[in-house]
């Protein structure tokens, strides 16, 4: 290798690691912005819990907050990992991909789970009857196709990267 392609590996190895440190630093501040909203939030629903807040609303609220730190924690897992030299080939990174596939889909199925209880008025002291189908008349239950998709690619990627993580193994000892 001539050292002008050498020189333009580093560079971009040291851009990539930049990116990845900024990510990880903003991923950081954006989990404590969403901690200082959705806290007093949830702690604000607990207090209401016998007058305006059912049951139900509080605990879709607790379980939307976990699985969004649980994917903003992963997130930023994956890129402290790469800023601390980790490969994002290894099986880890994979095992992370994984994590954060399972988690969206527990975000469908926890809004498919909601939307039923309140269309079908298993829960109608939530009060969001009116809100059902964008105001119609007919009840519907939601199911977010975006976020199967999401779960759907992720669980991809996760295979991808596990694949790769394996081939370097493979590299790694054959040399």
């Amino acid at each position: 290798m001539e050292s002008t392609d050498i020189k333009y590996l580093e560079n971009g190895f040291l851009a990539a690691g930049r990116r990845c440190r900024l990510i990880d630093v903003a991923l950081g501040v954006l989990i404590v912005v969403l901690a200082l909203i959705w806290l007093p939030a949830l702690a604000i629903s607990c207090i209401q819990l016998g007058n305006s807040a059912s049951f139900s609303t509080v605990f879709y609220l607790l379980l939307y907050g976990v699985l969004v730190f649980g994917v903003m924690g992963t997130l930023k897992l994956i890129f402290h990992g790469i800023v601390k030299g980790e490969s994002p080939f290894s099986e880890r990174q994979a095992d992370r991909l994984r994590f954060i596939s399972f988690l969206a889909l527990m975000f469908v199925f926890l809004e498919f789970a909601f939307t039923w209880g309140i269309a079908y008025e298993l829960i109608p002291q939530a009060g969001y009857s009116v809100l059902i189908n964008y105001g119609g008349n007919d009840a519907a239950i939601n199911i977010n196709i975006e976020m199967l998709v999401f779960s759907a690619i992720m669980y991809s990627l996760s295979a991808i990267f596990r694949y790769a993580a394996l081939l370097q193994q493979l590299s790694d000892e054959t040399v």
